[in-house]
């Protein structure tokens, strides 16, 4: 029943989003990212035929029982990707697009067990590229390699510690582009 089910929504996605053209100026990107253990989740709109501008949010929660550890984060990074695209932007007999990107984020959490616990904040600055290979007219798969570099304090409730970091890693994604208004509009002429 399950793999009926899976089999229903994939066949239903792919047949919604090939009834779309490949994104441009107006339209939205919904996706997510997998950068090890923690999810992003992004969202945005293109500025023009090739500059996306939007935001991620990516929450974490870990709990340990063995000795009540607990961690919790939440981290808000607005970005723009640029897509190297024709100057009309993405066209659909192409399929793979390569991207950079970047953006700046704030990042809160806490962490602690039974003897200890400490919060923190940092800003963050982040940079990558990558590559879209779309499957669909509006569903893309991406590859991406970025860094963050980030300046933060942690408090253990003694005092703060400052703290400066540099983090490297691959991540990769799916993201789905819809329609905008305008576009939209022209479809139902």
């Amino acid at each position: 029943m399950k793999r009926c089910s899976l089999i229903a929504i994939t066949l239903f996605t792919v047949g919604i989003s090939s009834a779309f053209a490949q994104p441009k100026k107006g339209d939205w990107m919904l996706g997510a990212d997998v950068d090890g253990a923690p999810v992003s989740l992004k969202f945005g709109k293109f500025a023009t035929n090739r500059l996306l501008l939007g935001s991620g949010i990516t929450p974490l929660f870990a709990v340990s029982s063995g000795i009540n550890n607990y961690s919790f984060s939440l981290t808000v990074t607005p970005f723009a990707k640029y897509y190297f695209a024709p100057k009309g932007g993405f066209t659909p007999d192409k399929k793979l697009y390569f991207f950079m990107d970047g953006g700046l984020g704030y990042s809160i959490g806490a962490a602690g067990n039974t003897m200890n616990n400490y919060t923190g904040h940092s800003f963050r600055a982040q940079a990558g590229f990558g590559a879209a290979y779309f499957i669909t007219p509006n569903v893309s798969v991406e590859g991406r390699y970025g860094g963050v570099l980030g300046l933060g304090d942690i408090s253990n409730g003694s005092g703060y510690q400052s703290n400066t970091y540099f983090t490297s890693s691959p991540s990769v994604g799916v993201q789905v582009y819809l329609r905008g208004k305008k576009h939209r509009n022209k479809a139902a002429e």
